[in-house]
């Protein structure tokens, strides 16, 4: 076989694979199979690669062989999957489909009703095309996506969001975000997802301690679980003007409790449903107006605790406090110092952020470089006065 015939055969055989390309990039999959799709051998780097599989049979009916259906009543959409592809994704995939389809005519379909559409359609997205194609767009995206992929277990996608978070939260939303925190907290993670959740956790914190007056004001407040609310009002670190602040939020949190328990709305029922929340304001540090104007006209201390505890304000302190208002930080007063934020977790591995370290660190650089040039400006200067010498 000449040269020429075998120069032919290779360029015939480079655009047998530009054909597929084309096809694949305009989702043209009907004879395409994923065992065909392969890449591009050549030493032209102009020359794009090949897409994956992935890429190619992603919103494609090509050889599916599982359909989940995603959604609640109406609003229930429809996906169809390829198998071998969920089951690299992730674990829970792996055990999810556990009827192993050999048949192309055989599909299995799965129903889900604990994840919005939107939501699944961003997470396919992912498992199909990569991270490049998904990015959240806002703070609930984020929440809800991060819960999507802790329940599938797919730990990069979790990291993403983790850190978009960890960008986004502010005081205006970071109960929100503290509440999607404790319910995925116990889930498994793995070790750099942890970190990131604890420093998220820490931040959320913080501001919590920074903006405690607003925080304390707003509705979220008083829709979030007893367990949260205790971790935020037992802080020593909060931010408050007047430790009537806390008393108040406490109050409309039990007033809004009791909506929900479906009991009526009276001091006995408000009383129950604080439990211990009610002896973690710190009734000590008020004044006596502040005690008299608040706490003890509420109707949720028994006449006992307010007797009591005018008598210690009044510095009468012989009286022994009743065991429910004992070993507590009555007396205490929160920390007013201010709290700093803490520094953002690193970013994940190609991904750039703009931490304050790293903008911190640029001054610092251009110090260096100005001193650098000063010292070549001096040595130039001594060396043109010795030659004028």
């Amino acid at each position: 076989m000449s040269r020429k015939k075998l120069l032919t055969e290779s360029q015939l055989g480079r655009s047998s694979h530009f054909n597929l390309l084309r096809k694949s990039r305009h989702f043209s999959t009907s004879s395409v199979k994923p065992s065909d799709i392969t890449k591009i051998q050549t030493d032209d780097s102009a020359l794009p690669t090949a897409p994956t599989p992935g890429q190619v049979l992603y919103n494609s009916e090509e050889q599916h062989d599982v359909i989940f259906m995603v959604g609640k009543g109406e609003n229930i959409w429809r996906f169809p999957c390829h198998s071998f592809i969920l089951r690299d994704a992730s674990p829970a995939f792996q055990s999810l489909l556990i009827c192993e389809v050999t048949n192309w005519d055989r599909v299995l379909t799965l129903t889900v009703e604990d994840v919005e559409p939107h939501v699944f359609e961003k997470l396919l997205r992912f498992v199909y095309c990569g991270a490049e194609d998904v990015s959240p767009t806002s703070v609930q995206m984020a929440l809800e996506l991060f819960a999507a992929s802790k329940k599938y277990n797919i730990h990069k996608l979790s990291t993403i969001c983790l850190c978009y978070l960890y960008d986004h939260v502010t005081e205006k939303n970071v109960l929100e975000v503290l509440t999607y925190l404790k319910l995925l907290f116990a889930t498994n993670s793995y070790d750099d997802e942890q970190n990131l959740q604890n420093e998220l956790f820490l931040k959320c914190f913080t501001l919590i301690d920074v903006y405690a007056e607003f925080v304390l004001s707003t509705s979220d407040f008083d829709n979030l679980d007893s367990d949260i609310v205790m971790d935020i009002v037992i802080r020593d670190t909060l931010q408050v003007k007047s430790e009537v602040t806390v008393f108040k939020a406490l109050i409309r949190w039990a007033c809004q409790e009791a909506k929900r328990q479906k009991i009526e709305l009276n001091s006995m029922n408000k009383r129950a449903t604080l439990g211990k929340l009610l002896y973690c304001c710190r009734y000590l540090v008020m004044s006596m107006q502040e005690f008299c104007g608040g706490p003890a006209m509420s109707g949720v201390l028994t006449d006992e605790e307010k007797d009591i505890l005018i008598a210690h304000l009044n510095g009468d302190s012989s009286i022994p406090l009743p065991e429910q208002l004992s070993d507590r930080k009555l007396a205490i007063k929160r920390c007013e110092l201010s709290v700093q934020l803490t520094n953002p977790p690193p970013p994940l591995k190609g991904t750039t952020r703009n931490s304050p370290d790293s903008q911190s660190s640029c001054p610092v650089k251009n110090k260096k470089k100005c001193k650098k040039l000063l010292k070549g400006l001096e040595s130039i200067l001594i060396h043109v006065i010795q030659l004028l010498d």
